[in-house]
């Protein structure tokens, strides 16, 4: 099925969505930035989730 018509995906495509690795999605959804629905054993990301955060700006932490 083309990415285009799946509703979710897992952390490993949500991370390849974002350019970014599967530990920053997994720091993402604890910190409650990313949403998930759970289907069994499996964490899934909703792809209007990821698309929702790749819209939005993320603010820069301070060094300090």
């Amino acid at each position: 099925m083309p990415l285009e018509e799946k509703l979710l995906v897992s952390r490993k495509v949500a991370a390849e969505m974002l350019a970014i690795s599967i530990r920053k999605v997994d720091y993402m959804i604890a910190d409650g930035r990313l949403l998930t629905r759970r289907i069994d054993s499996r964490v899934l990301i909703p792809i209007d989730e990821i698309r929702k955060l790749a819209r939005s700006d993320q603010p820069r932490r301070m060094a300090g």
